[in-house]
């Protein structure tokens, strides 16, 4: 008697082949994890044998659903900010693509516009998220402005409790990876002060969302402190918005001979005992150069300048990037959190406690030792 389609199973498939049903249901998705030709000798079997993956898919959903549970669809949705650092965002989404298409699962990004962040209620998330078919979610969202989002999101019964993972920023009651930013603004700082400088300015973004920007300002407290320098006089700060230090618009500033408006270069001409500046990112050091230069101050003769990311160069008359910058493991940054919602949704032991990524002090030549015609005693 012949077998009916819908009788082959996936187990039938594997022990045809030689091999775990894990392996045949990758190779039927067409894994890149797998050899070529063991997906193409698996798929061949498989329609040999009658396999109907489709039936069988339908079948094992409902018998799900009967028992209560949830069949594991094989997405993962993302949501990231539209924001012009193009690079940044890049990099993490290479990493993440790449480790889940090699566990089968496929990605579905859902930008969240900056417009959308203050009136959470007015951001509608894609049918999938509200229809289940969206196994878990990545997000590079700030917690100030995700956890609305994902009020909204977990208050609808298509999503519920599906696994969250936060990259970059540490999300109450889930999982996150981050980049130690504590340890490479202390880098950034100690090297300074071992280069002889002693008030140092700290530029970071505002408003200050989750905990990144705190534990970049625990970092540089803790190096000024081992010097034995007061972090109160010797650590001075400034909040910004994003654009505040957005390099095409100081460079059209420079141009029309308006940058000495600035209230960067106020505050410099305010504060002539500052002779370093850490930025928040690399974007944010060529926008202040932009600024010294008009200010005919010589980076880093006059004052040393530090990036953060180490993203977007700084070039000489060369073409050499000289700009010192902390770099971010932003590409194994998005291998491991893929990693961590794959293993939260499939039911894995993931880890509970933030994944940590350490950071790497590249020293290039926009710092140098204090130039003592610029030093204040204190």
């Amino acid at each position: 008697m012949t077998k009916m389609l819908h009788s082959v199973t996936l187990q039938d498939v594997a022990l045809k082949c030689g091999v775990n049903k894990s392996t045949v249901s990758r190779a039927l998705r067409r894994s890149p994890s797998l050899n070529p030709a063991t997906v193409e000798r698996i798929i061949a079997i498989a329609d040999e044998m009658g396999y109907n993956a489709e039936f069988h898919d339908m079948a094992r959903r409902l018998a799900l659903r009967k028992q209560g549970k949830r069949a594991l669809n094989h997405v993962i949705g993302l949501l990231f900010p539209v924001y012009p650092q193009a690079e940044y965002y890049s990099q993490m989404l290479r990493g993440i693509m790449s480790t889940l298409m090699e566990q089968g699962f496929g990605l579905l990004t859902v930008g969240v516009n900056r417009e959308d962040m203050p009136c959470p209620e007015k951001f509608i998330f894609p049918p999938s998220f509200h229809r289940g078919d969206v196994d878990g979610v990545l997000t590079i969202v700030r917690p100030d402005h995700l956890c609305p989002l994902l009020e909204n999101l977990t208050n609808n019964t298509g999503f519920g409790q599906r696994p969250v993972v936060s990259l970059i920023w540490t999300l109450p009651g889930h999982p996150s990876v981050l980049t130690d930013d504590e340890q490479g603004v202390y880098s950034a700082v100690s090297h300074l002060l071992d280069l002889g400088h002693s008030h140092l300015l700290l530029l970071q973004h505002y408003p200050l969302g989750g905990d990144t920007e705190s534990r970049r300002l625990a970092g540089a407290r803790r190096a000024v402190l081992e010097r034995g320098l007061d972090p109160e006089k010797h650590l001075l700060r400034i909040e910004h918005t994003y654009a505040w230090l957005d390099p095409v618009k100081i460079a059209e500033m420079t141009a029309n001979g308006s940058s000495a408006n600035h209230p960067l270069a106020h505050f410099l001409g305010e504060h002539p005992e500052v002779t370093a500046i850490l930025t928040q990112n690399d974007a944010g050091a060529i926008g202040a150069w932009y600024l010294l230069r008009a200010a005919g101050l010589r980076v880093p003769d006059d004052i040393s300048l530090i990036g953060y990311d180490d993203l977007d160069p700084l070039l000489d008359e060369q073409g050499r990037n000289i700009l010192t910058s902390v770099r971010l493991p932003l590409s194994e940054l998005g291998r491991e959190a893929a990693r961590q919602i794959v293993a939260q949704v499939t039911g894995e032991a993931g880890c509970t406690e933030p994944i940590v990524l350490p950071t790497t002090l590249v020293v290039r030549g926009s710092t140098a030792p204090c130039n003592p015609a610029r030093r204040v005693r204190d």
